[in-house]
């Protein structure tokens, strides 16, 4: 509501949730749904010459194993534009206190076993995130937690060098 913005590219792998995002643009902000390209795929359907200001990932990355997720990140940040930034948002094991470290452990645990058991989706534990975003990124710019640290949102900017 308080950026102008010429497009916006819609990923998603799930055609219910591209579903879900027309429904809710057409309804709340039918204005601006012509700006949007939604595109159902993985990275590899971005068309091939655009370069992105921002990239948001919110949720999206727990989905992801290890390899799955480093080749990911680094195709992403070869579509974003040199001082673009990375917004992320997913889920954070804290590493105190000691019980609030277990409890988000088991809350993760319990997610990834309701996704796998309805998904098939073949995870059990959060992918190592810090480890491929500081190959791409000297380091965020602005960390913040949610929820006793259960939930981590980071800013990253692309440097030019």
């Amino acid at each position: 509501k308080s950026h102008s913005f010429s497009a916006i590219t819609f990923l998603d792998i799930s055609s219910g949730m591209i579903s879900k995002a027309k429904e809710y643009m057409y309804h709340n902000h039918k204005e601006h749904i012509s700006k949007i390209k939604f595109i159902q795929g993985t990275y590899e359907q971005l068309p091939s010459p655009e370069i992105y200001h921002v990239i948001i990932t919110p949720f999206v990355l727990d989905c992801l194993d290890d390899k799955v997720l480093g080749n990911t990140l680094t195709a992403l940040h070869s579509k974003l534009e040199y001082n673009g930034q990375w917004l992320f948002t997913d889920f954070n094991v804290p590493p105190k206190p000691f019980f609030i470290k277990w409890l988000s452990k088991g809350l993760i645990l319990l997610l990834y076993s309701f996704f796998n058991l309805f998904c098939k989706l073949g995870m059990y534990q959060l992918p190592d995130f810090s480890k491929h975003f500081s190959r791409l990124f000297v380091q965020p710019q602005d960390s913040n937690y949610f929820l006793r640290g259960m939930v981590v949102t980071q800013r990253y900017i692309k440097s030019t060098g």
